[in-house]
Order: C-alpha cells, then structure tokens, then sequence
C-alpha cells in the first residue's frame, strides 16, 4: 500500500525523468533480489509428475474444466482493463504522479473494485 505513495513522491521530488528511472532503478534492484533468493530456496519433493500441457490438454476432456479456465481469464482481463482505465482516468483529471500514487490509498478504489 505504500508503494504507490512513494513512488509518485520520488517521481514528484526529481525533475524530469530522473524519478521514473529511479523508480525503474530501485523496482529492478527489488526484482533482481527476489530472483536471487527464489534459487536459494530448498528443494522439496512432490509426488506426481507436474506438466503444465497436461492442464492445458484437459481443457478439452472437461467441459467444467474448460468454462473455469475461460471464467478466469477473462475475469483477470476485467480487473486489469477496470484498474488501467481508473489510473488513466486520474492521471488525465490530476496531471500529476503523487496524486495518482494517493489515490491508490483511497477507500474509493475498494469500494468501485466491488461495485464493478
């Protein structure tokens, strides 16, 4: 929650681009770490082998299997499309970066997330 504040504060305190390649800077730093420490993770055994084309191949086996797989991409679709146009929507209404980052605290969002 407080990623989207400080990020419109460090975009908003640098002049230019030098806040969005900040902000590109430390997010790939962040992105690098987690990468790193994924492969330190330990190994752990499962039964079964695992095939992500297994998952894809029943698809046309079972009808229910099928219409779940549609459900959730086009719910994701919904969401990503509903929040892309909310942040343009602000940006256009604001022209301003901190203003876009503050608005990502306001209860608002959640309570037109539910409504739509």
């Amino acid at each position: 929650m407080i990623g989207p504040f400080t990020a419109g504060l460090v975009i908003q305190w640098f002049p230019g681009f030098t806040g969005y390649r900040t902000i590109f800077f430390i997010s790939l730093l962040l992105f690098a770490v987690a990468v790193w420490l994924s492969f330190r993770f330990k190994k752990r055994s499962s039964p079964g082998i695992f095939r992500i084309s297994s998952v894809w191949q029943r698809r046309h086996v079972d009808d229910d299997w099928r219409r779940i797989l549609f459900a959730h991409f086009f719910q994701g679709l919904r969401e990503g499309v509903f929040v892309f146009v909310i942040v343009i929507w602000v940006y256009m209404s604001t022209g301003s970066e901190l203003a876009l980052g503050t608005y990502g605290w306001s209860r608002l969002v959640f309570l037109l997330y539910f409504i739509f």
